[in-house]
């Protein structure tokens, strides 16, 4: 099913296909990227949040939505869930994905597309197809009137949520032009708090360099909510 939409796809351009080109692909590549930017990394922090879904296995279905060329996927596997999913605006950024990590069940998508097991190939049982969907800087690209229906598809995508995103603390809903691509700044610790409710668990990463990493933003937020 799709959705009609008049929304452009910022990842499309010669631009994004030259940062898709230089984006790491490996778990390594995660978590230097947030070890230097905020001195912990991606591993440490994925299994922190993880540690507090209930009845979560390896077997487990977990699934990114904006996987990018894998490199969290990549930090999943690492430790240990063998059931890895991923959707991306970017065909580049999938073929990258499937070129380097050719076990994960990956597919690109349009802007406002709705998905579910059948874009997967997946047989579910469950109303829900998936036991976890992730986000990480991906609501900042979602604009402000896209953000209810790109909520209401993760609700239909799986029980819980982990989102990892860089957030503002003033509350103000700010647009960020950058390059190609346009920021939709927010303080995502309230809006999702509002959206599902309380947070299962949540740690506020501060910048190790807050003059030279994500301008006007405050801190990045690792969260999971129960949806």
């Amino acid at each position: 099913k799709m959705a009609e939409t008049a929304s452009p796809n910022p990842w499309t351009t010669s631009a994004a296909n030259e940062y898709i080109e230089h984006c790491g692909t490996t778990s390594k590549a995660a978590d230097d990227e947030s070890k230097e930017w905020m001195g912990v990394t991606c591993t440490a922090m994925y299994e922190k949040v993880l540690s507090h879904i209930p009845n979560l296995t390896k077997d487990s279905k977990l699934l990114e939505v904006g996987c990018s060329v894998g490199s969290k996927l990549a930090v999943l596997e690492d430790l240990g869930y063998k059931r890895l999913f991923g959707t991306d605006l970017s065909k580049e950024a999938i073929e990258v994905c499937k070129k380097h990590h050719p076990n994960f069940n990956v597919r690109a998508v349009v802007p406002g597309q709705q998905y579910g097991a059948e874009l997967f190939e997946l047989e579910s049982a469950n109303e829900k197809p998936f036991d976890v969907v992730f986000t990480c800087a991906t609501l900042i690209h979602v604009p402000y009137d896209k953000r209810p229906d790109f909520f209401n598809q993760l609700r239909s995508l799986a029980n819980y949520y982990v989102l990892w995103e860089a957030s503002n603390d003033f509350g103000e809903m700010k647009v960020y032009p950058f390059g190609d691509w346009t920021f939709y700044g927010d303080n995502f610790e309230a809006t999702c708090e509002k959206e599902f409710g309380k947070a299962v668990f949540a740690e506020r990463l501060q910048y190790l360099d807050q003059t030279s990493v994500n301008k006007g933003m405050d801190f990045d937020l690792v969260a999971a909510y129960k949806m």
